[in-house]
């Protein structure tokens, strides 16, 4: 079941979500199951962008992915 989906999605690398930095990727399209299960970023190239772009923007939702927040204590861990 999908809970939500959103197209042209900025994933901030960097910055916040509100603004993300440069080099942040921008997702074709975001889908969003219940809860407990994962986000799924969609990339969609139809021959036009040089293959090394494109693995270069999955680089770039790795990084995203394995981003970290701080918590009111002052730890990290996984935005996720």
């Amino acid at each position: 079941m999908i809970v939500s989906w959103s197209t042209e999605v900025g994933l901030s690398v960097t910055g916040t979500f509100a603004s993300p930095g440069k080099g942040s990727p921008r997702a074709d399209a975001v889908v969003v199951v219940p809860e407990g299960a994962a986000v799924l970023f969609v990339e969609v190239d139809n021959g036009t962008q040089d293959p090394a772009i494109v693995a270069a923007k999955l680089d770039r939702y790795r990084v995203f992915s394995h981003r970290t927040t701080k918590t009111t204590q002052g730890r990290q861990v996984s935005m996720w």
